[in-house]
């Protein structure tokens, strides 16, 4: 299996990978940040093909997203509690 890096780039909305385990890795990723991309994700994506990593690194953000959103609620839920007793 392949690791793959995703890369992305906010202006332009450009999202694009590097096959991590090759000899040019380091020179693109150079590249591709000198052009104004970042690392999408901070880890490598393993997969069998580029399509498969895509799909996994869609799937993170889902997973991310549904484990992460239940705590952003509770922490907005105990800021308006703190407002109330604040205002008491």
């Amino acid at each position: 299996m392949s690791h793959y890096q995703f890369f992305r780039n906010e202006e332009n909305k450009g999202l694009t990978y590097l096959e991590a385990n090759t000899a040019t890795y380091n020179e693109e990723k150079e590249q591709l940040l000198a052009q104004g991309f970042s690392v999408d994700n901070n880890h490598y994506i393993e997969a069998k093909n580029a399509e498969a990593a895509l799909e996994k690194c869609n799937d993170i953000k889902v997973e991310a997203l549904d484990s992460y959103g239940s705590i952003i609620i509770s922490i907005q839920g105990m800021f308006e509690l703190a407002k109330k007793l604040i205002k008491r």
